[in-house]
């Protein structure tokens, strides 16, 4: 009897320690992948950097997260995302940086 309450208490701490994976597509403004773009945790070190096929993925326990979408000359995308007990599938479009330069 005491093996299967402490079995059951075992499998419910585990349950709470589980990751959940966020994947998608990051593509640019008319829909073509942007191979080796940084997703990452806004405020960490945590994140990826998406495929030669722009698709990334990360594992996260539950929770609020903020998600940040770069690439260098593209304008910088910030997702809020609820992590639950279901993987979340998030595709980001970014937009091209247009950067003028004064004249000489």
């Amino acid at each position: 009897m005491r093996r299967r309450v402490f079995l059951l208490v075992l499998n419910l701490f585990s349950l709470g320690g589980y990751a959940v994976t966020i994947s998608g597509l990051v593509t640019d403004e008319v829909n073509h992948p942007l191979p080796y773009a940084n997703v990452y945790l806004k405020g960490t070190t945590q994140g990826a950097t998406t495929n030669a096929e722009g698709q990334y993925s990360i594992s996260l326990q539950p929770g609020n997260y903020q998600l940040v979408f770069s690439y260098v000359g593209y304008l910088q995308v910030i997702k809020n995302v609820t992590v639950e007990n279901v993987p979340v599938q998030l595709n980001v479009q970014l937009q091209p940086e247009r950067i003028e330069l004064k004249e000489v």
